[in-house]
């Protein structure tokens, strides 16, 4: 009897220890998924922080480069700016430069600073930025000078050489095409399209038997020495003007493009180089994001079409054979683009634009609107074809092969069809009516 009244507590025992067990892993197990919740809820915070952040310093960006192109002043009153799925609300006032307070706007001259505060808001989350900025002259009030928006609507513009070689042709089709250093020709290349070729230094037929189908005009024109032989207008066929030819300077403002491809970032999307038809859909690529030491390549077959149109890159970027692209890419570093490939953004966006690196557009590979280099060069090699134009404001343009270029009107716009163009100043330092002192916030 002893016995099984023993044996009856001990079952009693174990059970009530299983359940105790059983009650601390329910508890852990809870301990665990509330942990859990916290840490993404905390992740989606952080997330929104960022992005309101990123929306506050594009409002300034936005506001400051209105102000650089003369579309607004530091008196303006802006509307609210929509940036990704974030809206920025940017306000200027008059302070004192040494205490940060306000000021009266009663008082006059140049030299005076302003306080630019944008907010930023994403998913409830507001973050602050603002700037200090000093006025730097009253501005024209014209806007930008129209003889210089019109280099925008050539097919090519480069600060350094512009070099064609081989048999390679470019479209003017009654365009222009400019260079602030020489523009030399060799092999049977030409331009077409009876449009103006003009260059700062020279322009270089010497070498082969290369030709101008329109007008020419630059300090020094060279020929063949065989061209005595010839009939005047053999090599170019329109007016040969020797006059000097001042330097020109435009660029584009990059900025808006990070700022609205951040804020349409899609969190956790990686790209998967292995997947068979794959579609990437990404806007941006941070370095912590970028593969083998920031190079990212897209591999055959494949096709890059950003949900906002934008793919920005912190990094290199090189597209294989047979990629298709549908939108515009934007480097950080250089971007190569190999044999097949195709792109066409859309919107009147360009195409590819690098911003402290090179681009290079290889044979076989067929591009639609402008390509950019804002402190890089441009190559094309091959039987590329591009129908656009292209921009390299401090480097040099390079076309050799059997490729073309056809002039395609692509005057460039940002997101959201903004002005993103940036005519500089005499000295090329900018052209506005403030200048940035400082970030405060």
């Amino acid at each position: 009897m002893n016995t099984e009244a023993r044996s009856k507590r001990k079952r009693g025992y174990a059970l009530l220890i299983g359940l105790f067990f059983v009650s601390l892993m329910s508890l852990g197990s809870m301990m665990l998924l509330q942990i859990s919740r916290q840490k993404v809820y905390s992740e989606s915070l952080r997330a929104d922080a960022a992005r309101a952040r990123l929306v506050a310093e594009g409002g300034v960006h936005w506001a400051y480069a209105a102000i650089e192109r003369e579309d607004a002043t530091v008196e303006s009153a802006f509307d609210d700016i929509v940036i990704g799925d974030g809206v920025a609300s940017v306000s200027i006032s008059e302070v004192d430069e040494a205490t940060g307070s306000a000021l009266s706007s009663t008082s006059s001259g140049d030299g005076r600073y302003y306080l630019m505060d944008s907010v930023g808001s994403s998913h409830d989350r507001e973050e602050k930025a603002a700037v200090l900025m000093k006025q730097a002259g009253s501005g024209s009030g014209a806007g930008v000078d129209e003889e210089v928006l019109a280099l925008f609507d050539g097919v090519i513009f480069c600060g350094g050489d512009l070099r064609m070689v081989g048999g390679t042709y470019i479209d003017l089709d009654g365009s222009s095409a400019h260079a602030n250093g020489s523009i030399t020709m060799t092999g049977s290349a030409n331009f077409q399209g009876y449009g103006s070729v003009s260059s700062s230094t020279e322009i270089d037929l010497s070498g082969g038997n290369a030709k101008i189908y329109g007008n020419a005009v630059a300090p020094v024109i060279s020929v063949p020495s065989w061209a005595k032989w010839m009939a005047p207008d053999y090599f170019i066929t329109g007016s040969q003007v020797v006059a000097e030819v001042p330097e020109q300077m435009i660029e584009l403002d990059l900025e808006p493009f990070r700022v609205y491809a951040a804020a349409n970032d899609i969190p956790g999307q990686s790209y998967k180089s292995t997947a068979w038809n794959y579609v990437f859909t990404d806007s941006y690529f941070s370095e912590d994001e970028m593969p083998n030491n920031g190079k990212l390549t897209i591999a055959a077959c494949q096709t890059v079409r950003p949900s906002s149109g934008v793919l920005w890159v912190e990094g290199d970027i090189t597209f294989a054979g047979s990629s298709v692209v549908q939108g515009c890419i934007i480097a950080t570093g250089d971007i190569k683009v190999c044999g097949g490939m195709e792109d066409k953004p859309d919107g009147g966006l360009p195409s590819f634009m690098s911003l402290n690196g090179d681009v290079e557009i290889a044979s076989g590979c067929t591009v639609y609107g402008l390509v950019y280099a804002h402190n890089g060069e441009i190559k094309i090699s091959g039987d590329a074809d591009v129908e656009g134009a292209f921009i390299c404001p401090r480097g040099n343009f390079t076309n050799c092969g059997s490729g073309k270029v056809i002039y395609d009107n692509s005057r460039p716009s940002g997101p959201g069809g903004i002005s993103i163009m940036l005519p500089a100043a005499e000295g090329g330092e900018g052209g506005g009516v403030a200048e940035v002192v400082r970030w405060v916030l």
